[in-house]
């Protein structure tokens, strides 16, 4: 699930079969984007940096996802 909450920004929120959740932002402006780390449930997330070794996976298919759109959004612009 995904929502804008400002200009340039976007709250995305995955959960994983019920138990595991993780909420990214996602920056943006014309030429670049970000994702960054916001809070999760059950990822055993710590002060340290450490985090459930999923948490990396899913943010890699989330950067794979918003990298396709973009693409298609390009071709779409180019016809």
């Amino acid at each position: 699930m995904a929502r804008e909450t400002g200009e340039g920004k976007i709250r995305a929120l995955i959960e994983v079969r019920g138990k595991h959740s993780a909420e990214t932002e996602i920056t943006y402006d014309a030429r670049t984007y970000q994702i960054r780390y916001v809070s999760s449930e059950h990822l055993m997330h710590s002060e340290s940096g450490k985090i459930h070794k999923g948490y990396n996976g899913w943010v890699i298919k989330l950067d794979r996802t918003i990298r396709q759109e973009l693409l298609r959004a390009a071709r779409k612009d180019e016809q």
